[in-house]
């Protein structure tokens, strides 16, 4: 799994609902006045509040009881399942809620331990949270640029920008600051480069100006705004923040997967020579060097292993015995296999492994994932292709038999 995914997981779990939610629930005492209820959760800036005396079990809106005459208890609601989440819920999933519903509950030790309302967007920890993806984009889109523009890269800036960024560079040298070019430059740049980028602006369906500038938007204002303190719901509304970070987060998964096609592991598993076992205990290699002209199988099969999972080298008992599970796992779910190698041209390396019949390429990264591997192997006559686990795309497609 590439840096940026790792990156990207590491916002998704870390932070929790409980985390926004870490003071104790406010509560109002349900035989108190209504309208002097709201004047004391207004001051205190509440919008919802439980209603009890020692748990809630009901809720109010400030807005609700504003002016009203009679007790609390008759405005008040109660608490149901539907309204609650998880202590543990990630952030991100609870930002999810909240463009749905304007407050959630927090069950906390078998009861309701907080409030989260879309108030709570001004918390510092939202904001850190979305600014790790503003820099996912911006670190992606650095990447993929490079990439297409190649060492030409900086001559697309404008003549000032140019100077700047060499005047920034040679200032930080000058500091011992051990740094590229790509450092020097801002988020702006990276989107003002993208924009001269066709294939990447093609990969990401935006081959128009105005569809790109509504898809990176205001991104570079918001990483501006986060960098320096300010909240999401500085100038503006909650729904409209809530739905950036959506987009922001949706455009910053779709970045990292492209990013990651990048990534030179794939070219290594591109070099594999995958060998199957036959009954006279020789191996038939069906790709690389001397791969059979014949392919043996009726369709597309495919290769997977249990080594090494997490790209963690393993003993060679350690990686057996993890086979031995993905052989028992796959024997369970009634797919026919045969042993299978993987290994580099030169044999430096080699990986045991099961080729797998009647298994599709969805459900093969599944299984691959599952065991924790990257990616998985899918050969034809045709072609051996490389399938990323995390969303079952192909990264690599090569011929199965290279020419001479």
């Amino acid at each position: 799994m590439g840096t940026l995914t790792q990156l990207g997981n590491l916002i998704d779990r870390s932070m929790t609902a409980g985390d926004l939610a870490a003071s104790p629930v406010w509560m109002v005492d349900p035989a108190r006045r209504a309208a002097d209820a709201a004047e004391v959760l207004s001051a205190r800036g509440f919008d919802v509040a439980g209603v009890g005396i020692e748990t809630p079990t009901h809720f109010v809106q400030t807005e609700a009881i504003r002016g009203r005459v009679g007790k609390v208890k008759r405005y008040a609601h109660p608490i149901l399942a539907s309204d609650c989440v998880t202590n543990d819920l990630p952030l991100t999933s609870l930002l999810e809620i909240l463009e749905r519903q304007p407050y959630v509950f927090v069950v906390r030790g078998g009861g309701i331990g907080g409030i989260v309302t879309r108030a709570d967007l001004q918390s510092p920890l939202v904001g850190l949270a979305v600014l790790g993806y503003v820099l996912r984009v911006e670190r992606s889109l650095a990447l993929l640029v490079r990439a297409e523009l190649g060492d030409h890269w900086l001559a697309e800036l404008s003549e000032e920008r140019r100077r700047n960024v060499e005047a920034e560079y040679e200032r930080r040298r000058s500091e011992n600051t051990d740094v590229g070019l790509d450092a020097c430059l801002y988020f702006a740049d990276w989107l003002k480069l993208a924009k001269r980028c066709p294939r990447l602006r093609s990969s990401l369906e935006l081959t128009s100006n105005s569809g790109f500038d509504r898809a990176f938007g205001s991104f570079d204002k918001l990483r501006n705004t986060l960098a320096h303190g300010r909240s999401l719901l500085d100038g503006s509304e909650p729904l409209a923040a809530l739905s950036r970070i959506r987009r922001l987060r949706t455009l910053s998964t779709r970045l990292d997967l492209l990013a990651e096609d990048l990534d030179p592991l794939w070219d290594v598993y591109a070099e594999t020579t995958l060998s199957v076992r036959v009954p006279s205990g020789r191996r038939r290699k069906l790709t690389g060097p001397q791969a059979a002209s014949t392919f043996p199988f009726s369709g597309a099969v495919h290769v997977l292993t249990a080594w090494n999972p997490g790209s963690i080298q393993r003993s060679a008992t350690a990686n057996r015995v993890a086979n031995d599970n993905l052989t028992e796992f796959v024997r369970r779910h009634g797919h026919e296999f045969e042993r299978c190698d993987g290994s580099s041209p030169n044999l430096a390396w080699v990986e045991e492994g099961l080729l797998v019949h009647g298994m599709s390429r969805e459900r093969a990264a599944e299984v691959g994932a599952l065991f924790g591997q990257a990616a998985v192997f899918e050969v034809n006559s045709d072609e051996l292709r490389i399938v990323r686990c995390d969303d079952a795309s192909v990264v690599r497609a090569i011929t199965r038999r290279p020419s001479r």
